[in-house]
């Protein structure tokens, strides 16, 4: 979410700050529509593909010329490195600028050559965080898992403070009434999915889709 938010932070003026706003929300209703449409089409297409992760790779395979195939594979790859950079500086930049000032009082006053080394240590740290979670993303449940419960543990906790800070009544709170709203919606959550993951009162256990089970995108479960 970071990385969105410089698109605000990096402005040199509030108009333009708004033309970014809008600009954004444009885009954002067109692209979950192209992002979305190869996965609800192998419904269609590829009903015999039991592993969801494999849709995007398999079709572009069938239904793409080997020229095109290579040209989607490079852009991934260079979307991906865009990704991990932009979202790299910004968070270096946040923990640099934001968090360090807040904890520490000698960050308050580090020269330039200090903020710049502390934001590479930073950079360094994430992406091999980055590194390593990718290499062992099998023993988290796999990419799309990663994704899911990371957006599902920090989305409840980041957007309901942002919209109550909206509302002319919460305007006057601070960064306490933040973390403590956030940090109610994260145990809510918490609660509500370790919940969900309790045996029945029969016994068995909730059922989940799983790549290596006997369901396919056109049968029902």
């Amino acid at each position: 979410m970071w990385n969105l938010a410089q698109r605000y932070m990096a402005t040199d003026s509030a108009p333009s700050a708004r033309r970014s706003a809008g600009l954004s929300a444009v885009l954002y209703l067109i692209w979950p529509a192209v992002l979305l449409f190869p996965s609800v089409a192998a419904a269609v297409l590829m009903p015999h593909v039991a592993d969801a992760q494999q849709v995007y790779a398999l079709m572009a395979k069938a239904y793409l010329p080997a020229g095109l195939v290579g040209l989607t594979l490079a852009g991934m790859f260079s979307h991906t490195m865009a990704m991990a950079s932009s979202d790299a500086n910004a968070i270096s930049a946040v923990v640099t600028r934001d968090i360090l000032p807040v904890v520490s009082r000698r960050a308050r006053t580090m020269s330039t050559q200090a903020g710049l080394l502390a934001a590479r240590v930073c950079t360094v740290v994430f992406v091999s965080i980055s590194m390593i979670v990718a290499i062992e993303a099998d023993h988290f449940g796999g990419v799309l898992g990663i994704i899911v419960a990371l957006v599902a543990a920090v989305m409840g906790p980041i957007s309901i403070p942002m919209l109550l800070g909206l509302l002319p009544a919460f305007r006057r709170c601070g960064p306490i009434a933040a973390i403590s709203s956030g940090r109610s919606v994260w145990e809510r959550t918490s609660s509500s999915s370790t919940t969900s993951n309790r045996p029945t009162r029969h016994g068995s256990w909730p059922h989940r889709w799983s790549p290596h089970s006997s369901c396919t995108w056109g049968s029902v479960c």
